[in-house]
């Protein structure tokens, strides 16, 4: 539900006698609470729960085995946050961090490329950024677009097209931002996002010359075209 996003404009809990239950009866919930209001604050680009919550979340030392099933979501979100904060903060922890996430992701995408292979190009993407390999960026952007599409992870194909709409944005390419911006909404609704779909709107209108009126969708996207490329195996390896 927590990636269903249908209420992603609540508050982050910040219940500090409930903290404390948590990290007395169960650590392992204690730690699932903070990565989960990481995870909110980060879609809302909320920095400062952001860094609160994350803080909070590496302040316990204990392995998620025992969440197995969602570690590589985990990993994934850990990374993108990292990578944010890092540029941010230009504290280094959150590079190495990121950079962390991103080998652990290719690791599993060399034996579920189905399922991972479009986090770890769209953590790839976010290192180009960091480093200021924008052209490279672009590439990965798209790619992580184009096999979000292919393996049928709409959500992970919503998050790529709006991480790649904030990084156009801030490279001063605002028309080309507001493409990818459009196509995230597009894909949040019909992933039943509809608190983020509505986010995005409003990040639509926030950077769009035409200001539209209130309860007026944006238009629909084009669809995304990438081409020829090569099998995802391939780019894969190229990258290694």
């Amino acid at each position: 539900k927590l990636f269903e996003m249908g209420d992603v404009n609540r508050t982050p809990v910040s219940d500090g006698l409930h903290e404390d239950i948590l990290r007395i009866k169960n650590p392992f919930s204690a730690k699932m609470f903070h990565i989960s209001n990481a995870m909110i604050a980060f879609m809302n680009r909320d920095i400062d729960n952001t860094l609160t919550s994350m803080e909070k979340y590496f302040d316990f030392d204990l392995e998620m085995w025992i969440l197995l099933n969602f570690i590589a979501a985990i990993r994934f979100f850990i990374g993108l946050i990292s990578f944010w904060v890092y540029r941010r903060t230009n504290d280094r922890k959150w590079y190495e961090r990121g950079s962390q996430s991103k080998e652990a992701m290719r690791k599993w995408a060399e034996s579920s490329k189905w399922n991972c292979l479009q986090k770890f190009i769209l953590l790839e993407a976010e290192d180009h950024f960091c480093n200021k390999r924008y052209e490279r960026a672009k590439e990965s952007y798209d790619d992580a677009i184009m096999f979000s599409r292919q393996h049928k992870f709409i959500n992970d194909e919503a998050i790529a097209c709006e991480l790649a709409g904030y990084f156009l944005f801030e490279v001063g390419e605002t028309a080309s931002s507001i493409d990818y911006i459009i196509q995230a909404h597009e894909k949040y609704h019909k992933w039943g996002a509809i608190g983020k779909a509505s986010v995005m709107f409003q990040y639509f209108q926030s950077i769009s010359t035409v200001k539209l009126p209130v309860g007026i969708e944006p238009p629909v996207s084009r669809e995304f075209s990438s081409g020829n490329r090569n099998s995802s195996m391939t780019t894969l390896k190229a990258r290694q």
